[in-house]
């Protein structure tokens, strides 16, 4: 066997295994695409959340965030900002840091007020490794059938988020 034919051959053997070493490595989420399963704590404390609590024919918005967290504060002030413009876009915030300082967040940001806006903790820290999360915000996008859309990492403009549903940003903007 000459060198050129060994060279085919080992590359037909590794093809495979080379393959399966790339899909292995790509994070939960782009291996999955449909909203996950999960579960949250609500901040009263004793209620939970899960994916299936969720309206399926509506578009869901997940957003990791940290309650202390400068740029999630600006996320989530132009997402209260523009809530009419969101439309019937579920949105479901998320963090794995304590109660007290949710439900802080969750009343400076007058939360209660908007009832597409679900607030929780994720006490078994699911989220952050399925979007392999590096920082916050995180916003993970998913159409009405519960496929993933878009993952935006750090702050992105609401009209990105619009951009990405299909839906056109309202005039004078």
């Amino acid at each position: 066997m000459n060198v050129k034919h060994w060279r085919i051959g080992l590359a037909l053997v590794l093809t495979p295994a080379l393959l399966s070493a790339q899909t292995d490595s790509l994070p939960p989420y782009l291996q999955q695409r449909r909203l996950p399963h999960f579960t949250l704590q609500l901040t009263d404390g004793s209620s939970i959340l899960r994916r299936d609590d969720l309206d399926s024919s509506r578009p869901v918005l997940i957003m990791l965030f940290s309650p202390n967290c400068d740029h999630c504060h600006r996320q989530t002030t132009e997402i209260t900002r523009r809530m009419a413009d969101l439309g019937d876009l579920q949105i479901v915030l998320c963090t794995y840091e304590a109660l007290d300082m949710i439900k802080s967040f969750q009343e400076t940001f007058r939360l209660k007020e908007f009832p597409a806006i679900r607030v929780g903790r994720d006490a078994g820290f699911f989220f952050v490794p399925f979007f392999a999360a590096r920082n916050v915000p995180l916003l993970a996008l998913y159409d009405r059938r519960q496929q993933l859309l878009e993952v935006f990492r750090g702050t992105v403009p609401v009209d990105k988020i619009l951009g990405a549903l299909g839906m056109s940003q309202p005039t004078g903007y």
